[in-house]
């Protein structure tokens, strides 16, 4: 990610209760924009909300660790112009992957209704602007089992202006 472009920052919560320093190392000597918050056990919703403070930058992506990011797309993404708009929030294509093929959608909704009737009803296919999400309150709750959605549905509520861009950046696994 960080050959993209020099105003990505990549923040990664590790929730592992798990020594896993070989990997969280070669992330934290990789670059200056690389920061890493320790949550011991924390569950998705307060490891999530804690990076948020900790982003500097325009816009804010959820990766969870068994996903990833098409960076060849996510470049595209960025010399197109597609984060260069006003919006509050922008809706992506993704690839759904598994164990023997990938499922590609190149539909970016956005209108907020289209979007809670997205099938699948997903969080991770949204890039959210930052400013957007602190001004708002939208956080994602703790303590429950779907904290994705509840934070789309939280987003969607605080009336966001939405951009669609068709390139298919994220890798669903």
């Amino acid at each position: 990610l960080l050959t993209i472009d020099q105003r990505i920052q990549v923040i990664v919560v590790d929730t592992s209760s798990r020594a896993e320093a070989h990997r969280l190392g070669a992330l934290e000597s990789l670059s200056a924009e690389v920061e890493i918050l320790r949550l011991p056990d924390a569950e998705p919703g307060i490891a999530r909300n804690s990076g948020l403070p900790a982003a500097r930058g325009e816009w804010v992506s959820f990766i969870d660790d068994d996903d990833s990011i098409d960076t060849v797309a996510l470049q595209h993404a960025v010399t197109s112009g597609c984060l260069d708009t006003q919006a509050d929030l922008l809706s992506f294509g993704f690839t759904l992957r598994t164990s023997t093929e990938a499922f590609r959608n190149e539909e970016c909704p956005v209108d907020p209704g289209d979007i809670l009737l997205a099938k699948p009803l997903a969080f991770w296919r949204y890039i959210f602007r930052r400013e957007f999400l602190l001004t708002k309150g939208i956080q994602f709750p703790p303590g429950l089992v779907g904290e994705d959605i509840v934070f789309l549905y939280r987003a969607i509520a605080a009336q966001p202006s939405i951009y669609g861009c068709s390139i298919c950046f994220y890798n669903y696994c």
